[in-house]
C-alpha cells in the first residue's frame, strides 16, 4: 500500500471513528430532545435520500471506471470528451431529483401511508424539502468527486470528509445542546454538502487542471455507458430494498416508534459496514487499472485476499463485540424501551462478514463488465427481501423487518455471491476461504472470554462497560495478532507504531 493511501486508510478510521463517537453521544441526545416519535419522522425522512440517489443510475461508478480506462491508454481527448458528457448527464439528473422530490414532498401522506399523524406529517413535509436540497447538491457534486478517486488523491477527499465529521461537533452539538430540533439538523446538513461540494469543484479545476470538452457528445459510447450503467443501477436498486425499505414498512404497519427502534439497531449496521468496506475504495480504480493492463485473474484474486483477510479481522471483531456487549450498551445507551434494538443490530450485521471478506470482488466485476447477472440475481433477492418482510413486519414489528432482511442478504451474499465470484469472475475462492479457515482459530479465545463475560458478570454502569469491553479488545487483539496475522500484517502494523516510538524517543549515537 502506498504512502498516501496509509495515511487516506488513517484518516478514514479516524473520521469513522468520530463518526462513532458522535452518534454514541448525539444518539441519545437526539431520543430525548426530539422523543421517539420525531425521532423516527426524521429518520425515515434522511432514509428518503437514499431512494432520491437512485436517479444517478449508477453513472458515477461507470464515470470513474471510463475516466481510468481513457487515462490508462492515453487518450487525452476522448478523457476530455467524457468529463464533459458526464457533467451534461449529471446536471440533468439534478433536474430530474429536484422534480420527483417535489412530487415527493406535495404528496408525503401517500408515500408515508396512515399510520403518522397530522403533526408528524406537518414535520415531515418540512424535512423532506431540506433532504431533496441535499440530494439535488450530491448529485452536482458526484462527478467532481469521482473525479478525485479516479486520481487516487484520497488523503484530500478523505480529509475533507474528515473536515466535514468535525463540523458537525462544531455545530451540530451545540444546536442540540441548546434544544434545536430535526430541521436544524437537516439545514446544517444541507449547509455541509454544498460546502464539500464547493471544495471537490476547485480541487478538480486548480489541483487536477481536469479539462470538460462540450465539443462533442459521442451518442454511441453513451449507449455502451447507459448499457453498463443500467446494472449499477440496479445494484443500487437492490442496497436499497435491502438496507432502507424495512423503515417504510415499519411506517405503514407499525408507527413511528417502531421506526425509532429500528433506526437504533441498524445505525449500528451502518457502522459495521463502513469500518469493513472502507478499505476497498482505495482499491477500486488498482482493481479499475489491473483490469485495463489485462493483468491475470491470479493476481486481482491475490489483491481481494490480501484486503479481504483485513476485512475478516474487522468484521468478525465488531460482529462478536456487539453479540457479547450490545445490550448492556444500549441500556446505558438508548435507555429503556430500545432493548429490540439488539436483534434488529444482529440480524442485520451477522449475514455481512462474508460479503465483506471479498467486498472487492464486485468491484473487478464491474471492471470485467461480469456484474450484469450478478446484479440481476441480486435485485431479484431484494424483491424476496420484500415480500418476506412485509408479513414478518407485521406480525413481529421492527425484529421481524430486520429478520427479513437477513434471509435476503444471507441468501445473496453468502451462497451465490461467493459462487459467481468464482466460477464467472474466475477468482481463486478455494484460495480465499483458505485463507479465512486459516484465521480462526484466533476466534476462540475471545469467543470463550466474552461467552464468561456474558454469563458471569454485570455490566449496569458505563465504567464497567468501558473496562470490560477494553479487556475483551485488548484480548482479542492479542489473538488476532498470534493466530491470523500473516508476515505481512504485522509489519504493515508494527512499522508505524516503530517509526513512530522513534521519533518520540530518538536513539542517542554512541561516542566512538
Amino acid at each position: 500500500m502506498s504512502k498516501s493511501k496509509k495515511i487516506a486508510t488513517i484518516i478514514s478510521y479516524i473520521q469513522i471513528a468520530m463518526n462513532l463517537l458522535y452518534g454514541l453521544l448525539a444518539t441519545p441526545l437526539l431520543l430525548r430532545v426530539l422523543g421517539p416519535s420525531e425521532h423516527g419522522v426524521y429518520t425515515l425522512c434522511t432514509s428518503i435520500v437514499s431512494y432520491l440517489n437512485l436517479f444517478q443510475f449508477g453513472f458515477g461508478t461507470t464515470f470513474i471506471r471510463y475516466y481510468i480506462k481513457y487515462d490508462t491508454e492515453g487518450q487525452a481527448q476522448q478523457k476530455e470528451e467524457l468529463c464533459g458528457m458526464f457533467l451534461e448527464i449529471f446536471a440533468i439528473i439534478a433536474v430530474i431529483t429536484a422534480l420527483v422530490g417535489a412530487v415527493l414532498v406535495c404528496n408525503i401522506e401517500a408515500v408515508f401511508g396512515g399510520k403518522i399523524s397530522q403533526e408528524e406529517y406537518a414535520l415531515a413535509r418540512v424535512l423532506l424539502a431540506f433532504v431533496v436540497a441535499n440530494a439535488v447538491l450530491a448529485v452536482v457534486g458526484i462527478p467532481f468527486s469521482a473525479l478525485v478517486t479516479a486520481h487516487e488523491e484520497f488523503v484530500f477527499q478523505k480529509g475533507l470528509s474528515l473536515a466535514e465529521t468535525g463540523l458537525k461537533y462544531i455545530v451540530l452539538f451545540p444546536l442540540l445542546l441548546l434544544g434545536y430540533k430535526s430541521v436544524a439538523l437537516v439545514a446544517m446538513s444541507t449547509v455541509f454538502t454544498c460546502i464539500t461540494l464547493l471544495f471537490n469543484v476547485l480541487f478538480c479545476l486548480k489541483k487536477l487542471h481536469v479539462t470538460f470538452r462540450f465539443t462533442h457528445f459521442d451518442k454511441s459510447l453513451f449507449k455502451e455507458i447507459s448499457g453498463f450503467s443500467f446494472f449499477v443501477f440496479l445494484q443500487s436498486v437492490m442496497d436499497i430494498f435491502n438496507w432502507q425499505i424495512d423503515r417504510f414498512l415499519l411506517a405503514r404497519f407499525c408507527g413511528s416508534e417502531q421506526i425509532s427502534i429500528y433506526s437504533v439497531g441498524a445505525q449500528f449496521n451502518s457502522i459495521f459496514i463502513s469500518i469493513g468496506a472502507t478499505i476497498t475504495g482505495f482499491f477500486v480504480p488498482l482493481a479499475n487499472q489491473m483490469v485495463a493492463k489485462k493483468e491475470g485473474d491470479a493476481a486481482l484474486s491475490n489483491l481481494m485476499i490480501r484486503v479481504g483477510r483485513i476485512q475478516f479481522i474487522l468484521t468478525t471483531f465488531l460482529l462478536s463485540a456487539f453479540i457479547f456487549f450490545g445490550k448492556p450498551f444500549l441500556r446505558i445507551y438508548a435507555g429503556s424501551g430500545y432493548e429490540n434494538a439488539y436483534w434488529v443490530g444482529v440480524l442485520l450485521i451477522a449475514p455481512l462478514v462474508l460479503p465483506l471478506s471479498m467486498d472487492l470482488w464486485y468491484h473487478i466485476a464491474r471492471a470485467k463488465a461480469l456484474h450484469k447477472t450478478s446484479t440481476t440475481v441480486f435485485a431479484a433477492v431484494a424483491l424476496l427481501n420484500l415480500l418476506v418482510s412485509i408479513p414478518l413486519c407485521k406480525h413481529y414489528g421492527e425484529t421481524g423487518a430486520a429478520a427479513g432482511t437477513c434471509i435476503g442478504m444471507f441468501a445473496a451474499n453468502n451462497i451465490f455471491q461467493i459462487w459467481y465470484a468464482g466460477h464467472v469472475v474466475k477468482l481463486d475462492m478455494k484460495k480465499w476461504a483458505k485463507n479465512l479457515l486459516q484465521m480462526i482459530p484466533a476466534l476462540i479465545v475471545p469467543f470463550i472470554a466474552g461467552t464468561l463475560i456474558v454469563c458471569f458478570v454485570s455490566i449496569h454502569s458505563l465504567l464497567s462497560f468501558v473496562v470490560w469491553a477494553v479487556f475483551y479488545t485488548v484480548l482479542s487483539a492479542a489473538s488476532y495478532w498470534a493466530l491470523a496475522f500473516n508476515k505481512q500484517e504485522r509489519d504493515m502494523v508494527s512499522r508505524p507504531i516503530l517509526r513512530l516510538f522513534n521519533r518520540i524517543f530518538p536513539r542517542r549515537k554512541s561516542s566512538q
